[in-house]
């Protein structure tokens, strides 16, 4: 068996035609395939670059909205402090608004109290001249009645200090 060996590449008609053939197709594969494909990366990157445009965009308006937050928070904790701050104040005024009146009412009632007192220590003197007086009275109307001699009356006369200075001690 002779089998016969062919070149690799022989210079022919069917070389042209493979060439114009493969010609028209890097032709219509340009057309129909790489001009869309491009099209499409191109679309895709600038998808992507306005995309990442947009998330650096997002990042920025996050960060000076977070700033902001933070100056908002920062704002806020300095107020409570103030409101606190005032609140102390005017807990300790009205603290010493209080004090002042009950230490003004605690005067009024002594004062009150000292006035009540001495009343009552004249109304106890008042009554004890004249219980004094009626017992004087009564230690007359005995001497008077019973005639009696002068032991009899000093012992009756002692008798009736003895009672009085007991009342003097009720």
């Amino acid at each position: 068996m002779h089998t016969e060996v062919l070149p690799l590449v022989s210079v022919d008609s069917t070389l042209f035609l493979q060439m114009i053939n493969f010609g028209i197709m890097i032709i219509l594969f340009r057309i129909f395939f790489y001009k869309p494909l491009k099209k499409v990366i191109e679309q895709r990157r600038r998808k992507l670059s306005h995309d990442i445009d947009l998330a650096e965009t997002y990042k920025a308006e996050s960060l000076a909205l977070q700033h902001q937050s933070e100056g908002v928070l920062e704002n806020a904790h300095s107020e409570a402090k103030e409101i606190v701050a005032r609140a102390l104040k005017i807990a300790e005024s009205e603290r010493e608004r209080v004090l002042e009146e009950a230490r003004e009412s605690r005067e009024k009632l002594l004062k009150q109290t000292n006035i009540d007192i001495n009343r009552t220590l004249e109304g106890v003197r008042e009554s004890l001249a004249k219980e004094s007086i009626r017992r004087s009275i009564e230690l007359a109307e005995r001497i008077i009645l019973k005639n009696i001699d002068e032991e009899t009356s000093r012992q009756l006369i002692d008798e009736f200090i003895n009672t009085l200075k007991v009342q003097d001690e009720k």
